[in-house]
């Protein structure tokens, strides 16, 4: 996004002299560009920008903390929550190492990055819970279900018997890295499980919320602290 778009366009401007009329210009240029409405993109651009702008004028590379940015219409789209059984399907039809992967994002309700970042020193087997740093650095400890905490113990023995010296609990033994982009593999589960229903990692973060108030838990427990 950086590198595609926003030195591209703004590389040579200070912040100091960016105007609304020029903020303006940028987002019927990547209109046009696409073709398509990227709305949602647009402001994620926008936002990183001002981002930023204001880090530099922290660090007084620029007069100004705020740009005159006013976001484009985006309305989030309603999205399609899978049911319970579809997700034991599309778990189950994944290869062994992206099921762990699928199941983390689901019994524990992570985001993409944070499955991926998620260290053997955050797991407490003993507690049965995880340790999350999140979004703009915001902690929670996330319980762990059976089911998944089987799946963490069953990587562990696996890396123990095999050597594999990893800090990681999402482990690739194909690159020998831990966990890199999983959206192939989503495809491959989605395909093998014949749902029809377009599937990302975050719908699952989105069914692990859904499903845990269709089982009456209260989801406010569930808050970082």
């Amino acid at each position: 996004m950086i590198f595609a778009n926003l030195l591209h366009h703004w590389g040579n401007i200070k912040a100091d002299f960016i105007t609304s009329a020029m903020i303006n210009t940028y987002k019927e240029k990547r209109l046009k560009e696409a073709g398509k409405k990227i709305h949602r993109s647009i402001n994620v651009e926008l936002y990183c920008l001002s981002s930023m702008t204001r880090r530099a004028h922290q660090r007084g590379y620029c007069g100004v903390e705020r740009l005159p940015i006013t976001p484009l219409f985006y309305k989030r789209p309603v999205p399609n929550i899978f049911s319970q059984e579809e997700i034991q399907d599309f778990i189950l039809m994944a290869e062994p190492f992206y099921q762990v992967c699928f199941m983390a994002l689901y019994y524990a309700g992570l985001r993409d990055d944070e499955a991926k970042q998620l260290e053997w020193i955050h797991v407490n087997f003993e507690r049965n819970e995880i340790y999350v740093m999140g979004k703009r650095d915001k902690e929670r400890h996330v319980p762990v279900p059976p089911d998944l905490n089987t799946a963490f113990q069953f990587v562990r023995d696996w890396q123990k018997e095999y050597a594999v010296k990893s800090r990681y609990v999402l482990y690739n033994p194909e690159t020998r890295q831990r966990m890199g982009d999983i959206r192939k593999a989503v495809e491959r589960a989605k395909k093998a499980a014949e749902i029809t229903k377009r599937v990302t990692p975050h719908h699952l973060r989105h069914a692990y919320a859904t499903h845990l108030l269709e089982n009456g838990a209260d989801i406010r427990e569930f808050k970082p602290y």
